[in-house]
C-alpha cells in the first residue's frame, strides 16, 4: 500500500472521480501546495465538476471508475454514506478521503482485497507517471497493468541483452583461443563461462512459471498472460465474490504446459470471452452449473476435480 501523503491521496480521489492520472503540471500544481489539505481538494473537484449530481451518482461514478460497480448493495452504502457525511462539499470531499484510505488498506480482505490491491497497483503507477517530469496525464484504470507491461518489456529487453553480450564474449574468446598467449585465451574463455551463467539466469527468469489469481472483476492483458514456463491460473469462488471466471475474462497462457483451476459455485453457464494457451482445465463444481469451453483453445485435458455436484461441460473443442 502506499504512503498516505499528500500526492497519493490527491491521486487517489482523481482516480476515483474522474477514471484519470494527474499530468505533471496539475500534479505540481497541486500536491507540491502543502498548505492545501487532500481533503480539501476532494471538496474543490466536487464543487467545480460534481455539485449537480445526487450521492447516488456519485456513488457510481466512484465505483465504476474502482471497478466495484458489480457488488451488489454497495452503491446504496457509498450513498448512504455521503449522505451521511452532510450537504456540503467540504464534508463530502473529507468523507471520500477517509473511505478511499481506508479501501487501500483491505488488500487481504476476503471480498475486496483483489480489488484493493488493483487500486494500490494502479495508484503505485499513476503517482509515479503524474512525477515524471512533462508526463501527460492518462487512464487511471489501467495504470497498473501498463506498468506492468513496461517492466516486463524491460525484463525481456535486458536479458536479450545479456544473452547478446555473452554470444559475444563466447565468439571473441573463441577467435582469441588462436593467439599465441594461451594464457591470455584461456582468461577470456573463463570470463564468457561467467558471462554465460549470467546470461543463462536471466533468461531462466524470463521463462520463469507464473501464477495468476482471477478476480471479479476483468482479467485480461499483460497482467494475465502467461510466458514460457508451467503457468497456473486459480479461478475461485467466494460466496461474497461469487464466479471468478467470467465472460468478460481473456486469457494467455502463452508457451509452456499451463493449468487452470476453475471452482463453479453458482448454477448457470460460465465461460471466458478467451482462453488460449492453457493446456489443462481443471475444474470443482459445488453447485450444478455448467462450464463452457467456447471460445477456448489449446485444451488438451479436461478434467473434475474433487466436485460435490455433477460435472457440466460444454462446447468442448
Amino acid at each position: 500500500m502506499p504512503i498516505s501523503t499528500n500526492g497519493t491521496i490527491i491521486t487517489r480521489v482523481a482516480g476515483a472521480l474522474y477514471g484519470e492520472y494527474l499530468s505533471n503540471a496539475s500534479y505540481n500544481e497541486l500536491a507540491l501546495v502543502s498548505t492545501i489539505a487532500p481533503a480539501t481538494v476532494a471538496a474543490n473537484f466536487i464543487t467545480s465538476d460534481f455539485m449537480g449530481r445526487t450521492d447516488a451518482q456519485l456513488a457510481t461514478t466512484v465505483l465504476t471508475n474502482l471497478g466495484l460497480n458489480s457488488i451488489a448493495g454497495l452503491n446504496n452504502w457509498l450513498a448512504a454514506q455521503m449522505t451521511a457525511a452532510g450537504s456540503t462539499a467540504a464534508a463530502k470531499g473529507a468523507k471520500l478521503v477517509d473511505l478511499l484510505n481506508s479501501f487501500s488498506a483491505m488488500t487481504t480482505d476476503a471480498t475486496y482485497g483483489s480489488f484493493a490491491t488493483t487500486f494500490n497497483n494502479n495508484v503505485n503507477a499513476a503517482l509515479t507517471y503524474s512525477q515524471t517530469a512533462g508526463a501527460a496525464g492518462g487512464n487511471f484504470t489501467t495504470a497498473g497493468a501498463a506498468a506492468a507491461a513496461a517492466a516486463k518489456a524491460a525484463a525481456d529487453a535486458a536479458a536479450a541483452t545479456a544473452k547478446a553480450a555473452a554470444d559475444k564474449v563466447i565468439a571473441d574468446a573463441a577467435a582469441a583461443k588462436v593467439i599465441s598467449d594461451k594464457a591470455a585465451a584461456d582468461k577470456v574463455i573463463a570470463d564468457a563461462a561467467a558471462a554465460k551463467v549470467i546470461a543463462d539466469k536471466a533468461a531462466a527468469d524470463a521463462i520463469a512459471p507464473q501464477k495468476f489469481s482471477l478476480t471479479t472483476g476483468v482479467d485480461s492483458g499483460a497482467e494475465f498472460t502467461g510466458r514460457d514456463g508451467a503457468d497456473s491460473y486459480a479461478a475461485l469462488f467466494t460466496t461474497a465474490g461469487g464466479m471468478t471466471f467470467q465472460s468478460t475474462d481473456s486469457l494467455d497462457g502463452g508457451k509452456g504446459a499451463d493449468l487452470i483451476n476453475i471452482q463453479v459455485g453458482a448454477t448457470g453457464v460460465h465461460g471466458a470471452a478467451s482462453m488460449k494457451g492453457i493446456e489443462t482445465v481443471s475444474v470443482n463444481f459445488s453447485a450444478a452449473g455448467t462450464l463452457s469451453l467456447l471460445n477456448s483453445t489449446d485444451v488438451t485435458t479436461l478434467e473434475s476435480s474433487a466436485s460435490t455436484a455433477a460435472a457440466a461441460f460444454s462446447n468442448i473443442p
